[in-house]
């Protein structure tokens, strides 16, 4: 090889070496941040809740702040993979979460309470997620017994109803920490007697879930 080549063959081997490092290095990037990722909402993971929440419904209870205070479980599993749409610009991708949900609840003012199990749906809007923060929406029904007395609403039936938004801290991806704000009903479905429901306009939410993976 002569002195005039050498450079050359220098210039071609240092081209080939930064093509090689730029080829390979998409790939450690996206390692990288998979890694730093994390994703809980896989088909047929099973979850297991507690929560509490508080509520105030008006004149018709005693005038305290607090005039109710509930404690739930629930158990849960994703039955599907997470949602990808189109609608909306994805605003709409999610993963739904579906359980059984036992639930006592005391009328702390009156002195009465209610405990029934229902049905409960939860849906995370993975679109809007930040890092390991994700918004949901939450709904649940459940048919029970209570000994709640109070003018145009009597038992020994009824339906406790609740709905709401809150946000998920996943802390790792088995176990997330929640708070959320939520409306409630409550109805004897005329069952027994009149039926002048309770309703909530407002309550607060926190529990922890573990997701089995």
């Amino acid at each position: 090889m002569t002195a005039s080549q050498r450079p050359r063959l220098l210039r071609r081997m240092g081209t080939a070496i930064f093509l090689l490092l730029g080829a390979l290095a998409p790939p450690t990037l996206c390692i990288a941040n998979a890694a730093d990722s994390f994703e809980p909402f896989t088909r047929y993971t099973l979850v297991v809740s507690a929560e509490g929440g508080i509520n105030h419904f008006g004149g018709r209870l005693n005038s305290t702040f607090v005039q109710t205070w509930d404690l739930a479980a629930r158990f849960s599993v994703l039955p599907f993979d997470s949602f990808r749409m189109n609608l909306l610009g994805g605003g709409l991708d999610g993963a739904l979460e579906v359980g059984l949900q036992p639930v006592f609840q005391r009328f702390e003012t009156l002195g009465q309470n209610f405990a029934g199990v229902g049905l409960a749906l939860r849906y995370y809007l993975i679109h809007w997620r930040f890092g390991r923060f994700v918004p949901y929406v939450n709904a649940s029904a459940a048919p029970g017994g209570t000994d709640l007395r109070i003018s145009g609403l009597q038992g020994p039936f009824m339906f406790l109803i609740q709905a709401g938004f809150g946000l998920s801290y996943f802390a790792t991806e088995h176990t997330a920490f929640y708070a959320g704000y939520q409306v409630e009903h409550v109805s004897n479905a005329y069952t027994h007697g009149t039926d002048y429901g309770l309703e909530s306009p407002g309550g607060a939410v926190f529990g922890v879930s573990y997701f089995f993976h």
